[in-house]
């Protein structure tokens, strides 16, 4: 019955030059406890290049090299193979120091792992605490007959627009006087003077903010009142905006307000009309029917004209 022959490197294997070699190279690999891509590249220029020693450890680690090389990628288990074979061929005292190392290694990249999950973990408890809603408020502006230019702003608004918070603290009437303004910084009103007090302390702490206009409700003398529902985050949250961020004027689809509202909408649906204080109101406020009522004008001229002329004749 034929011996198997020994892989590891011999006594006698190290006291050949390419033994020598071989076991300096694989100390090296070996030292950090782990296998890099560049190391079995490393390792497979060497035993490429000394073809011609006498050496099973040599022709053993080459079958490995092909092996893992053979698909032109290397994974994580593959770089673990070599490292396997690099402990088989290292004498026995060597191999248990490499052994070692890579135990610590392993616990060292265990500990790492850890630290970085529990890190990761506290990042995001962290910053969920940063994205909490410190306030949130629902209400109609108020104000707005005051003013006219308030009115024209308030008619031009939409469902969805988003608007603007801003303090005003000299304010001679109420020190948590909150204006609210447009995306193009016209006033539309105020905030309701028990909502502004609940407010003003965060919006002076630089507070972010996301207000939009949740609903538009027409008056019987044709004003818009808006329905702003509107949350607030720290100035550190990664929610909400400051007036300078670049933000569109529409920021919410009819679905969207329909779900802040409280309705619902199906596939294709369309956003209701403005709500009158008073009820259903009986024009709809559209470009569409005023070139309808300018249509049936039209139409009726004529023909009072037509019958004008036929009377005459």
């Amino acid at each position: 019955m034929q011996r198997r022959r020994r892989i590891s490197l011999t006594q006698t294997d190290r006291t050949t030059t390419a033994g020598l070699e071989l076991l300096g190279l694989l100390q090296e690999i070996a030292d950090d406890g782990m296998m890099t891509p560049d190391e079995v590249a490393r390792l497979g220029e060497w035993l490429q290049a000394n073809t011609a020693a006498d050496l099973a450890a040599r022709e053993y680690l080459a079958g490995i090299i092909v092996e893992v090389q053979r698909d032109g990628r290397i994974t994580d288990d593959e770089l673990r193979f070599v490292y396997d074979g690099v402990l088989r061929v290292l004498p026995t005292d060597l191999r248990d120091l490499a052994t070692l190392r890579r135990r610590e290694r392993r616990r060292a990249i265990a500990v790492q792992t850890a630290e970085a999950r529990a890190a990761e973990q506290a990042a995001r408890r962290e910053q969920r605490e940063r994205d909490r809603i410190l306030e949130r408020a629902d209400f109609m502006v108020v104000g707005i007959r005051h003013k006219e230019e308030r009115r024209e702003a308030c008619d031009a608004l939409d469902e969805g627009d988003r608007v603007w918070l801003v303090r005003e603290p000299d304010n001679v009437h109420d020190r948590n006087a909150i204006m609210v303004k447009n995306d193009e910084g016209d006033e539309l009103g105020y905030v309701p003077r028990e909502v502004a007090a609940d407010l003003a302390s965060i919006l002076d702490d630089s507070a972010r903010q996301d207000a939009i206009v949740k609903k538009l409700i027409e008056t019987s003398r044709g004003w818009v009142i808006p329905v702003v529902l509107v949350k607030l985050y720290s100035r550190e949250a990664a929610l909400g905006y400051f007036r300078d961020d670049p933000a569109p004027r529409s920021v919410l689809s009819p679905h969207h307000v329909q779900a802040l509202t409280g309705g619902s909408t199906s596939t294709g649906s369309t956003v209701p009309s403005r709500p009158s204080a008073l009820g259903p109101t009986s024009i709809t406020r559209t470009p569409w029917a005023l070139l309808g009522l300018l249509a049936i004008t039209i139409v009726l001229a004529w023909l009072t004209v037509s019958f004008a002329l036929q009377a005459l004749n």
